[in-house]
């Protein structure tokens, strides 16, 4: 089990140029127990409106974090830190 971070992103952009993350704020602490728990622990906490896996791409970002993408246009909606 790891301890995270979980990140709100304030981006600016949108599918067809291209997002970009122009700040982040952390907004919860999460412990996992594996990928698929995040978009429950998101749902659950109301960050966002539905569970439904396919519509997010949940992506690791080296050993230390974690990226959650709109799937349908990429944007990206938030970002996780593995705290030490």
């Amino acid at each position: 089990m790891s301890m995270w971070t979980v990140y709100d992103l304030d981006v600016w952009g949108n599918a067809e140029d291209g997002f970009e993350v122009n700040d982040w704020r952390p907004i919860a602490k999460f412990d996992d127990n594996g990928k698929d728990d995040i978009i429950t622990f998101l749902y659950n906490k109301e960050l966002i409106t539905t569970d439904d896996q396919e519509k997010f791409v949940v992506e690791e970002s080296g050993e230390c974090n974690i990226e959650i993408y709109k799937a349908k246009d990429g944007e990206p909606l938030f970002s996780l830190e593995k705290l030490p």
